[in-house]
């Protein structure tokens, strides 16, 4: 996906019936970074979910080309947050999606002005 602006919208099954559909609006600054070299003039150098899918645990983990705050936040599909956390310097940090149910969540890494957003499945 190019960064841009988009509408998410989700409806969601339950034993065959439909609930109404949810829509929440959201800017993409950026999907991945695949060749950290090329963006040096970032400040996120490389990030990363895994293992996605995933059955509960999953780790985050953010290189920076400079020591800065990160905030990391958790959103359920509907755009509603779940936490947040801020720690400084590049981290690897272990988050859970106990006792959330299966479907896509969202982890939203910022630091200062730049935003990466990934998509969490979570299945069984």
């Amino acid at each position: 996906t190019a960064p841009g602006n988009y509408t998410i919208t989700m409806t969601t099954f339950l034993n065959g019936c439909a609930s109404a559909p949810a829509a929440k609006d959201i800017a993409v600054f950026a999907c991945a970074f695949s060749e950290p070299e090329s963006y040096a003039n970032n400040k996120i150098q490389s990030a990363n979910v895994f293992p996605n899918p995933t059955d509960d645990e999953f780790k985050v983990t953010v290189r920076l080309h400079e020591a800065n705050e990160i905030i990391i936040s958790m959103y359920q599909a509907d755009g509603q947050l779940m936490t947040t956390r801020k720690v400084n310097g590049e981290k690897e940090l272990q988050t859970t999606l106990h006792p959330e149910a299966p479907g896509c969540y969202f982890v939203r890494i910022e630091v200062k002005d730049e935003v990466l957003v990934f998509k969490v499945l979570k299945i069984n």
